[in-house]
């Protein structure tokens, strides 16, 4: 039912035809595996009287398996590597081994980049255009279907692109896949790739079939969490668990966990958890069976067995009666119709599926909670409107930023750098601080005890214990103090107020002791010719009494 065909440097070759003629090329031990979001496998033994034998090249030799029914791709990609043999009979032939498309990120490296605030189309282009920009068109791989909804953050941790690709699956779910589109790769993401759901039963189509029991994760008293601990004691008589009484009557208590971080309210904590209870109590099971596909019979190629193909298995002798979903299938191209699947019906608890999500997040730059932990940069938590990041690590200490803009660093050294510095509905008390700059900084009832310094270009103006200074060329030698009482020539004996430079007075002057001018004086807005010493002067020689 399957074709395939090796392209080295623009030739192509057919190397295998499924037919029984002598005369038509034949490969052996051909073996294809596929994977739910990983790069398949593909392997097969090819001897010398086939053509294309010597033209075989690792990493350049691209295959493909089509399906002689609708001449659709089933499998493609490269040689990965090739092993050459001669047996003891003295046949000579060659292993060669394949990797499907998806591999082909493996050759690139992802350095350190940080995709905030993305949604799933966005940060899947950002990755492939890095990657593109890196390889030969034969490997460039396009933006494809995308169905993944919501905002993602991943920062690269200098591992391949496909490593960075399995751990944003991780983080954030749905499958990967790459398809070959008349010779042009498209990358999809989906949440599933197959809707119908095709059966397998016993006495129908279902050969073989092993169940293996799993219950890692099962529980028969489950704990609910809250925030902060929250129980549901309070509304639950007293009692901070539920029990699942047909697993204790045949297990005996196993006590279970479950968290709910984002619950606050110890009623809603209970009714969450029953409505997640049947997760938690019920045990696993995983599934690897040969069943018949049919589709080699019937022709309808929308039954075939594929990853990702949903089943309804159904086996009363082994009480099996469920729905599931083909993530691993090995199949012999010259047996299609008798593939093994590999199936489960585990089903992940939410404290178990917290854990994983933790331990990714420490080890792959994953995200939980808007906190991201990295080896390149620390801590990093983004509030939920992705416009103020904090970022903690020990080189460069703390510093947060709102829309970009570095508003607050403290560095290892202690050093604080602040912007709009202001107390609202509270005081500044007991703060030593050796260095500071503060920008905008709205200040009411400050007391300084040493020295305030304030600049406005190249003037300077200071104030101490001894005075108040200003120059432009930095502090003057003289204080305000002695500049007000400074005595002119002449009247060094004299008390009173001295004006040493134009005096302005805009209404009446008062005043009780001696008035000294140097300068020009200006009353009622109207300078006077003379001052007041020298108009005296003249009113005594008028009358002749000087």
């Amino acid at each position: 039912m399957y074709y395939i065909s090796l392209t080295t440097n623009g030739i192509k070759k057919i190397v295998h035809w499924p037919s029984a003629k002598k005369e038509d090329p034949h490969l052996s031990n051909i073996h294809l595996e596929e994977e739910l979001s990983l790069a398949e496998s593909f392997s097969f033994d090819i001897y010398p009287y086939v053509d294309g034998y010597d033209n075989i090249e690792d990493l350049i030799t691209r295959y493909e398996m089509i399906d002689t029914r609708n001449g659709k791709l089933r499998a493609g990609g490269r040689v990965l590597n090739t092993t050459e043999h001669m047996d003891s009979s003295g046949k000579i032939f060659k292993e060669v081994v394949c990797e499907g498309y998806l591999a082909y990120f493996n050759d690139t490296y992802e350095r350190g980049s940080t995709y905030s605030g993305m949604n799933p189309t966005e940060l899947l282009n950002s990755i492939l255009n890095n990657y593109n920009s890196k390889v030969d068109d034969s490997r460039k791989i396009y933006l494809g279907e995308v169905d993944m909804t919501g905002t993602m953050y991943h920062t690269c941790d200098y591992k391949t692109t496909l490593a960075e690709l399995m751990t944003i699956r991780e983080n954030y779910g749905g499958h990967f896949r790459v398809r070959n589109v008349n010779g042009t790769l498209y990358l999809d993401w989906k949440k599933e790739w197959h809707k119908d759901v095709l059966n397998v039963s016993l006495g129908e189509n279902m050969k073989e079939m092993v169940k293996s029991r799993n219950l890692t994760n099962m529980g028969t008293r489950i704990i609910p969490l809250g925030a902060n601990n929250l129980t549901i004691e309070s509304v639950n008589g007293g009692k901070d668990y539920l029990d699942y009484q047909e697993g204790i009557q045949q297990y005996g208590i196993i006590e279970k966990p479950v968290n709910y971080t984002d619950i606050e309210d110890p009623a809603e904590l209970k009714r969450q958890c029953e409505l997640d209870f049947n997760k938690f109590v019920k045990i696993g099971y995983t599934l690897s069976t040969t069943a018949y596909d049919l589709s080699y019979l019937t022709g309808n190629t929308i039954e075939q067995f594929q990853i990702g193909t949903v089943l309804h298995i159904d086996n009363p002798y082994m009480k099996v009666n469920d729905i599931f979903i083909i993530n691993k299938l090995s199949l012999d191209p010259q047996k299609p119709y008798n593939p093994t699947l590999e199936i489960t019906n585990v089903d992940i608890s939410l404290s178990s599926t917290i854990t994983d999500v933790k331990s990714e997040t420490m080890t792959n730059n994953g995200v939980y909670n808007n906190v991201q932990i990295g080896s390149d940069f620390g801590i990093r938590a983004v509030r939920s409107d992705q416009k103020a990041v904090t970022t903690i690590n020990a080189t460069e200490g703390i510093s947060i930023h709102n829309n970009n803009e570095k508003v607050f660093y403290v560095d290892m050294d202690g050093r604080l750098v602040a912007v709009n510095v202001k107390a609202v509905g509270g005081d500044f008390e007991n703060i030593n601080v050796n260095t500071a700059v503060i920008t905008d900084a709205a200040i009411t009832d400050a007391t300084i005890n040493n020295e305030v310094i304030m600049e406005d270009g190249d003037v300077e103006l200071r104030i101490n214990n001894k005075g108040m200074y200003w120059g432009a060329e930095g502090v003057s030698t003289a204080s305000l103090e002695l500049l007000l009482k400074k005595d002119l020539p002449n009247h060094t004996s004299r008390q009173g107020l001295y004006a040493p430079y134009d005096l302005v007075v805009g209404d009446d002057l008062d005043v009780d002791g001696d008035l000294i001018v140097q300068g020009d004086i200006k009353m009622n807005g109207k300078w006077l010719d003379k001052t007041i010493e020298d108009k005296v002067y003249e009113i005594l020689q008028f009358h002749g009494l000087v």
